[in-house]
């Protein structure tokens, strides 16, 4: 079942098509983290679009992954034109009136195609920064041809899609500067995020058992590893399922296996939230797993190291938060699952000590 919050957003979108009548509400971004359920609502939006399109005239338009900037607004084309001789000739056929053609175009991850920075912290316009031939100027032309192509079919087309990173939105300098309105989509909070695991298992007895007791742990094993996030949910409690279903009948055993899935299983995420860092700002961030929560730039050991640099690189790649200026400057890591990821593969016993 979809948390009440992000079933609100869909309505709340269902409704602005409602009421625009001959018009359409301008192109908009779904923004948030990797995981906090963009992609979900996404596809809720589009499955309602498609039930009501008869009633409101507007033909949902799924844009695929394989499709690259280059040639984007050409398939766009491509699809519209089916879709409105198909429209039209199933009109003609049933002699029913026709109404103008609405398209909503559905994207999931805008930012995977037009995103022009690389997410390595810098801030360097693209523009100033490289030539005429380069790949990223190329980019910008790609996406300034289908900013004037939305411009274009004002009114007949718009745009629903989810991005991650919003540079691209951000900078004055590049196509999609202020072109889209924003819904940012937030983690869950902590008792949303038992709310949402209980209904995953709300029928498996032996299944509640395990989650009980794990919720009853310090957050620092209990539910908030999950950061609030859809996908870290979704693992939580699709591993606390497949333990119980195992024949392990020490309870202590069990959570042990429990934590080994759920952690294996968690892999392929923390890869791509740590892709990005060099293999010193790695072995940097390893070291300061042990530290507080939050704690300041002379609580870092020093070993040779430039920690100035690596922790604001690190601040850059929102692997670390920084509250305060100069010396009095507080980190903390922002990720509950990174932290307890990385102690976890370090020594398993660090999360189950007290078990």
């Amino acid at each position: 079942m979809m948390p009440k919050r992000l079933q609100y957003i869909i309505d709340l979108i269902i409704k602005q098509f409602k009421k625009s009548g001959s018009s359409l509400p301008a192109p908009l971004i779904l923004k948030g983290e990797t995981g906090v359920g963009k992609s979900w609502v996404l596809s809720g939006l589009s499955e309602k679009v498609f039930d009501i399109s008869s009633e409101i005239s507007i033909v949902p338009i799924i844009v695929k992954y394989h499709l690259t900037a280059k040639d984007i607004v050409t398939q766009l084309k491509i699809q519209i034109e089916k879709q409105e001789k198909k429209y039209y000739f199933k009109n003609e056929i049933e002699g029913t009136s026709t109404k103008q053609l609405k398209f909503v175009l559905i994207w999931d991850g805008l930012d995977k195609i037009y995103n022009i920075f690389s997410h390595d912290g810098s801030s360097k316009s693209p523009k100033r920064a490289f030539g005429a031939g380069s790949p990223i100027t190329q980019k910008i032309s790609y996406a300034s041809e289908l900013r004037s192509f939305l411009i274009e079919n004002v009114g007949k087309i718009t745009l629903v899609g989810t991005s991650t990173y919003i540079d691209f939105m951000t900078d004055e300098d590049l196509p999609f500067f202020n072109f889209f309105n924003t819904i940012n989509i937030e983690a869950l909070s902590h008792d949303e995020s038992i709310d949402y695991v209980k209904n995953k298992i709300e029928r498996n007895e032996r299944a509640n058992k395990l989650f009980e007791f794990i919720t009853s742990l310090e957050s620092s094993a209990g539910i908030d590893i999950c950061d609030g996030k859809i996908s870290y949910l979704n693992i939580f409690s699709g591993s606390i399922l497949e333990a119980v279903e195992t024949e392990i009948s020490e309870f202590k055993d069990l959570i042990k296996y429990f934590y080994a899935l759920f952690f294996s299983k968690l892999n392929p995420f923390i890869d791509i939230e740590i892709k990005n860092l060099s293999e010193g700002e790695k072995i940097f961030l390893s070291e300061i797993m042990d530290l507080p929560n939050n704690f300041h730039l002379k609580d870092v050991i020093d070993h040779g190291l430039n920690k100035t640099k690596l922790m604001r690189n690190l601040v850059n790649k929102e692997i670390l938060s920084e509250e305060g200026r100069g010396k009095n400057r507080i980190f903390s890591i922002k990720s509950e699952a990174l932290k307890k990821w990385i102690k976890y593969h370090r020594d398993p016993n660090s999360i189950l000590h007290g078990i």
